[in-house]
Formats: structure tokens, sequence, C-alpha cells
């Protein structure tokens, strides 16, 4: 009888076949009526006889010692249970692999269930191994290193088209789920208490639920369009450096007790922001926190801010209850962007000023008659131009930089035309908080508020310029 063709093959060869009834195609064993929908009830003997010449090849493994490697052997579906047997196993209690197991160019045409196996050794599936199906490691312990990476990273179609599942998974050795494009890994109440690598990948979803990682865990250069951390604990190193996210990060549930390294983390999408990207303030505080034990203050400020802008929003449903904490957050945001942008505030301090002096000079005459006869038409003009200059400015308030001169440019033509003071000797008068106390007038109660704003903004410009140069 012919022998397979393969290479260190020496299986009879299927009827009408040059290969075994572990490397033949399979493709007509199953139906499909719906992509990713396999029917196999017309090949159930088939997929019997599958796996017991399969549990053959495990016992000649374990007679000779050696490394349990599956070599370019082409999975059917996992048989069912019905006589106490366990797809790779002759006895469902006996679940162990004794020596590593390697997954070479195999393919996988449906589910590869490996749940409650016990690998004593490494578990290593190749970047060539395809599956059409899941990965259940649901019960599973691995005593030695879990390699399942290069998942063509590069292309546009993986070679893992299903999900990895770990419930209650133990990985003691290493995991290096790392350089792969995965669609979902699916973490519930699992254990990995060695190193843990998933960077430099793509995960559509990576859900993690009740998960215990005890070593040094590596995010970084992945992009994951959701991530989700809920109730996992990360006891040592996390690194998120150059993490790019899909949607939103929330850490509100999540418990550290090393450090973690939020460098350079961003969204997928250029046109959304960090603030975007963060969904709560708890998330903003921890990830501020870990720049701060790292003694990173730029950093650090950039995530207060953020903070701060998250409590703004909680507030935003709060007002009602607690409006004054409200406006002083909204005071804080629109001025200076809670102490971040030192230009922001130089640009108030500065319209403000022009404001203050054009009213300074519709009001500096000597007679009522004349402000009503001559004043009145002018400071009614003037409101009604910096009106239409902030109309067209809301136009083009997206180009932040240009909003912002077009603005100054307005107020600075205006007040040149009613004041002619091309020194801007005036606005300096104004905007000096204690040109009161040189010059020695009187003050009254709207010059008081009008100084207390100027002294505001000045405080806020110089906080601001501090928080992006001081250390500690």
């Amino acid at each position: 009888m012919a022998t397979c063709n393969l290479d260190n093959c020496n299986n009879a060869c299927l009827e009408d076949e040059n290969k075994c009834i572990l490397h033949c195609e399979k493709n007509s064993w199953y139906k499909e009526p719906l992509i990713g929908m396999k029917i196999w009830e017309e090949s159930e003997d088939k997929v019997n006889d599958f796996w017991n010449q399969l549990r053959v090849l495990i016992n000649s493994f374990r007679r000779s010692f050696k490394c349990f490697i599956f070599n370019q052997i082409i999975f059917p579906k996992m048989e069912n249970n019905s006589q106490n047997k366990f797809n790779f196993f002759d006895n469902i209690l006996n679940l162990e692999f004794e020596n590593e197991v390697v997954f070479n160019n195999c393919i996988f045409l449906d589910d590869a269930d490996f749940s409650k196996i016990i690998f004593l050794k490494s578990l290593h599936i190749d970047k060539d191994t395809k599956f059409d199906g899941d990965v259940i490691l649901n019960d599973a312990i691995i005593k030695g290193t879990f390699y399942f990476h290069s998942f063509n990273l590069n292309s546009l179609e993986s070679n893992f088209k299903g999900s990895l599942w770990c419930k209650r998974t133990v990985f003691d050795g290493e995991c290096r789920i790392n350089n792969s494009n995965l669609k979902n890994i699916y973490l519930n109440n699992a254990e990995f208490k060695s190193i843990s690598k998933f960077n430099n990948s793509s995960f559509n979803n990576l859900i993690c639920l009740n998960t215990l990682f005890y070593d040094t865990v590596d995010f970084s250069q992945s992009t994951n369009n959701r991530i989700q951390l809920d109730y996992t604990v990360f006891i040592k190193y996390t690194n998120f450096q150059d993490v790019k996210f899909g949607k939103t990060l929330n850490l509100n549930t999540t418990t550290k007790s090393g450090e973690m390294n939020f460098l350079n983390i961003q969204s997928k999408d250029n046109s959304i922001g960090l603030v975007d990207i963060i969904e709560n303030r708890e998330t903003a505080r921890i990830i501020k926190d870990s720049f701060e034990k790292q003694n990173n203050i730029i950093e650090a400020n950039k995530y207060y801010a953020i903070e701060m802008i998250k409590r703004e929003e909680e507030l935003e449903n709060e007002k009602k209850k607690n409006w004054f904490e409200w406006l002083v957050f909204k005071i804080h945001g629109i001025s200076s962007n809670h102490s971040q942008d030192a230009l922001l505030a130089l640009f108030w301090i500065i319209n403000f000023g022009f404001i203050g002096s054009l009213f300074d000079c519709f009001t500096k005459v000597d007679y009522v008659s004349d402000f009503i006869t001559f004043h009145i038409p002018y400071f009614i003009g003037s409101i009604v131009m910096i009106l239409a200059i902030i109309g067209v400015g809301d136009i083009i308030k997206e180009y932040k930089k240009t909003y912002k001169f077009f603005i100054m440019f307005g107020l600075y033509s205006i007040y040149v035309f009613n004041s002619e003071d091309y020194g801007l000797t005036d606005l300096a008068n104004v905007i000096n908080p204690f040109s009161i106390m040189t010059k020695g007038d009187t003050l009254n109660l709207g010059m008081l508020i009008f100084k207390v704003i100027i002294a505001y903004l000045m405080y806020q410009f110089i906080v601001s310029v501090r928080q992006n140069t001081r250390r500690k």
C-alpha cells in the first residue's frame, strides 16, 4: 500500500489520494451554507478516523520521549466526546502533553479546542499555522512558554480568522502573543505568572476580565480597536508606550501595584485628540500618577489637564447642584486650559486689555453731552465690529492659531482707530494690575473687577509657563 508522500510520514494513503488522513485536503468533508459556518455531519466517520490516527501519532511521540511536532496536519472539527475521549487523547482523565508541543504549518478548519489540557512544557504555534475558527484554551495549564505570534502582521488577511479564548487559563511560563495580527483575545479569570508580551501587534478586541498578571506585561507599539481591562490586576511593570487606541481607555476598575508606562499613547484616528481616548477622570489620574512617579512632569501635567476636563464633564451633569464649582472649572478651562496653555492665557490678557482700553477711551470726556453726541456712535460701532470679528472667528476657530491671531488683530485695529495709541501705551497701563498704585487714581467697582480679572489671567499665564518648565 502506498504511503503518504509527505516527508517523514509513513502512514498509508487514502483511496484516490497521495496523502494520509492526517495530511490530505478536507474541503470535501464539510458543507459551508454560510461563510464561517461549517457542517460536518456527512463526514463523522472520517473525523473519528482522523482523531484515532492522530492519537497513534501522539502515542509514538510519548514512547520515544520526543517533542510533539504536528507538521502540516490539516485538522477537521474537534471530535465529539461521547466515547469518553478528548480530541488529542484516548482517555479524558489523562490530558497531559509531557514534552514541548509544536504546530508547524498546520491548518485548523474549525475551532481548535485545547480546553483542560495540561502542557507540561512549551506550546509553540508558528506563524504559518492557519486557523479558520477560534482557539480555545479554557481551563488549560501551560507550564512552559506559550508562543502564539507572527500571524501576518503586515498582511491584510490574517492566518488567524477567529478569536483566542482563555477562561481560567494558567500561564506558568512566558506568554508571547506579539508581532501578530489577531482579531479578538478574551481573557477571563486567567493567570499570567511570568512575562507577557502583546507588543507590536494589532487587535480588534483585547478584553481582560478578572485577569491577574504577576510579572511584566508589554503592550507597546500595538494597535487596539478596543481594549478593556475590567477588574484586571497588574503586579509589576506594565508598558503601554506608543500604543494606538481605536476606542476609549478605561482604567477605572484596574488595579496596579507596579509602574506603568503610557508614553506617546495616541488614537488610531489622527483627527481624535488625546482627551477623547481617555474615558474618565480616574483613568487620567492613574496615567498622571504614573508619570509623576517617573518624574516626567511635562507628561504628568498634560494628563492633569485631561483630569480637570473630565471633572468638568462630570460637573456638567451636576451643575444645578454644584453650579459654583462648575463655573470655576469652566473659567479655569477657558482661560488657560487648566493652567496648561500659556499662550491662551496671554491671548485673553491682551484681548481684555484692548476691550478695557477701548472703554477707557470712550469715557475720557469732560462733559456728558460730548459723550452722548460723539462717543456713543463710535462705541456702538466698535461693539458691532467686535461682535463681527468674534462671529467670523467662530467660523475659523478650528484653525486655532489663525483664530487667535484674527481676533487679536481685529481688536488691535479697532483700538488703534479709536485711540491713535500706536505704541500701545494706554494698553500697557490698563493691563498693569498695579497701575492704580503707581498713578494714584481712584478705583471704582468696575475697575476693581477688571483688575482682578487681569491679575487672575496673569497668574494663569505664569503658572502655565511654570507647569511646562518646572522640575521636582
